[in-house]
């Protein structure tokens, strides 16, 4: 096909300086961006192996009929050279190979962001980047170039697509077709879909086909098949997919996509070049603007995420996102409080708890809006975020918050621990309270407690007294390895739970162990009788569930100095403080710097707390004269 109808010329401005290597500095004259130029790539259609293509800049304003690829660029190491404007040029061999590909196949003009953008200006590439949006959805068609032919897959693939809405049917289909599910498997496998930047690319495109070797395939085709695979198994793969179909849909449909929304879908996203991880979202979302308001490759990584952080910070008017998003990403170049939004591949939770879409913990304090939505925790409800970034003498960033202690962590143990080490209780002997120093009142309401923190919060055991019962001599047994033992299915998660339960015994809670907690619980012997069975089995599995979330949200059960107990970031030990910040629905850990001032390690889910018990006994306190140990005090978190 030919697509060289005409457009708006652009005129050529001076060359400004600007370094390339040796086979491209000939080739890129300066864009206009008074004219919002791009280049656009033409295929010569010379009867030769090698390709040869021409550029010239266009408005982006009223550009000609183009095709815009996407891609994979592949192995930088590995390069063939192409002519353009008659000059050899090195560019990598899929991007040589789809090229060539796509000359026999017709096409003509083509906007090739690694040819098309001036990839050794980083002041052209951020300029470029604002109308990458624009290039996608002004181009006539969007070529989705995945690599070499894998027939089986694309077989497998119009299959599907053909295929009756019926689960049986599809069953079948997968049983009979081995060979063409794990070429289709190995097909969603390849790089290509990985990349953050198809993203955008094939969500704002008008027309999308998928080329695979000689074969390809409509967007509508992969769509169809990609809704009907069955992924019981939740394949990572598959997942990837429905992700980028939920984007593409959501832009065909004009749905407002916020930014935390989009990184959290896009958080296993790969890219070569780090700051493109949030880039390539900024076109796809409505508040781009309030995070980044003009990308800009020449700024650092830091000081991209501190000036995101103190955006998002001041847009919520919420402190959520320190403790609840930043001790989850690699924080080794930046303070304690500030996110890296860059490599924040193992925060899907976290985010969803920000987006008010899942609990912080597993199920923890789940009540929800009128319309769905959850409704955060609420340790500071009546309180506002206060927050000031500066310096120190040495630059160091710090931030000032206003925090009310309550408490010091006493003991601990993790969910789960590295390196071959053994799971055991941590705990500063001058911290162990007593049972004089019950925040819940009484004995029975902490027994209570203990079970809810232990069951993750899956039960309101207020409610259900005989599942208190149960629960409690499941423990019991577990504590004695009756079950462990009788286990028929001993996966990883037994064996971790196993040690973990051995080891949580001895916990202090107010002067008492975990274990003597559970047998100074009455049970009658018709109870113990009666749950016998049942305990061998349904507590196995209750039990290990819960700690293999606690082990992969990476909490670690704890009680504090004061009596309170709950979960905590899986960094914390004993000595640490927990405090409440104004404008922050969750508590925070932190830990004192030698230089003075905090940094913070995350967040932690108190028994009693949570739903601003805390706040309400001041309000109380306020309102009838009556002093409450503790003060609400600046602290400074770096």
């Amino acid at each position: 096909m030919d697509n060289g109808a005409t457009g708006t010329p652009v005129k050529k401005r001076k060359r400004d300086q600007v370094v390339l290597t040796d086979d491209m500095k000939f080739i890129y004259d300066p864009l206009d961006t008074d004219f919002n130029a791009i280049r656009l790539l033409t295929l010569l259609s010379e009867d030769t192996n090698s390709v040869h293509c021409t550029l010239e800049h266009v408005s982006l304003i009223n550009p000609p009929d183009y095709v815009a690829l996407s891609y994979c660029w592949g192995d930088p190491a590995v390069t063939k050279y192409i002519k353009i404007n008659g000059i050899a040029v090195q560019v990598t061999s899929n991007l040589e190979y789809a090229l060539r590909h796509l000359r026999t196949k017709g096409y003509s003009r083509l906007w090739v962001d690694a040819v098309c953008i001036n990839q050794q200006d980083k002041t052209e590439r951020s300029q470029q980047l604002l109308w990458m949006g624009s290039i996608y959805r002004r181009a006539k068609e969007v070529i989705a170039w995945t690599g070499e032919d894998i027939d089986m897959a694309i077989d497998f693939i119009n299959r599907l697509n053909g295929l009756e809405e019926s689960k049986s049917a599809l069953l079948t289909v997968i049983d009979s077709h081995i060979g063409e599910v794990a070429a289709f498997l190995e097909f969603i496998a390849r790089p290509y879909w990985r990349r953050v930047w198809i993203i955008q690319e094939l969500a704002l495109a008008k027309h999308v086909t998928i080329h695979c070797g000689r074969l390809e395939i409509s967007w509508s085709v992969l769509n169809a098949s990609i809704r009907k695979f069955d992924n019981r198994s939740g394949n990572s793969e598959i997942i990837n997919m429905r992700n980028l179909v939920e984007f593409k849909d959501d832009a065909a449909h004009n749905r407002p996509v916020n930014f935390l929304e989009a990184l959290g879908r896009s958080s296993a996203a790969l890219s070569t070049e780090p700051r493109d991880k949030v880039f390539a979202l900024l076109g796809l979302v409505y508040d781009s603007a309030l995070y980044i308001p003009v990308p800009n490759y020449k700024q650092s990584i830091r000081d991209i995420c501190i000036s995101m952080t103190i955006s998002a910070m001041s847009t919520t008017a919420s402190l959520d996102i320190i403790p609840v998003l930043a001790p989850f990403s690699d924080r080794s170049l930046l303070p304690s409080w500030c996110p890296n939004w860059f490599a924040l591949d193992k925060s899907s939770r976290q985010i969803g708890y920000l987006l008010r879409k899942s609990p912080i913990i597993s199920r923890w304090g789940e009540r929800f809006c009128d319309h769905g939505d959850r409704i955060p925790h609420q340790s500071t409800v009546g309180t506002k975020a206060k927050f000031t970034v500066a310096k120190d003498v040495l630059n160091n960033d710090f931030v000032r918050l206003n925090g009310f202690f309550l408490d010091h962590i006493a003991t601990i143990i993790h969910s789960h621990i590295g390196n071959g080490k053994d799971i055991s209780v941590a705990a500063d002997p001058a911290l162990l309270g007593t049972l004089e120093t019950n925040p819940y009142a009484t004995e029975a309401r902490l027994v209570t407690i203990i079970a809810r923190s232990l069951a993750c919060g899956d039960f309101v055991f207020e409610s259900y007294e005989d599942y208190l019962r149960d629960f409690y001599k499941y423990w019991g047994e577990s504590c004695q390895d009756s079950w462990f033992l009788t286990a028929t299915d001993v996966t990883d998660d037994y064996k971790h739970a196993r040690r973990w339960v051995r080891a949580a015994g001895s916990l202090l809670i107010q002067g008492r162990s975990v274990k003597e907690w559970i047998n100074r619980h009455p049970f009658d012997a018709g109870f113990v009788e009666r749950c016998q069975e049942y305990a061998k089995h349904r507590a196995a599995a209750n039990i290990v569930t819960y700690l293999a979330m606690a082990k992969s949200e990476g909490v670690a059960f704890m009680s504090t100095r004061g009596g309170y107990v709950g979960w905590a970031y899986n960094g914390a030990e004993p000595g640490d403080s927990i405090y409440l910040l104004a404008g922050c629905s969750v508590p925070v850990i932190l830990r004192p710097r030698v230089a003075g001032g905090y940094t913070i390690l995350g967040y932690a889910h108190v028994q009693g707390v949570m739903d601003g018990q805390i706040m309400k006994l001041q309000l109380k306190s306020h309102e009838t004269g009556g002093i409450r140990e503790g003060n609400w005090v600046d602290l400074d978190i770096y």
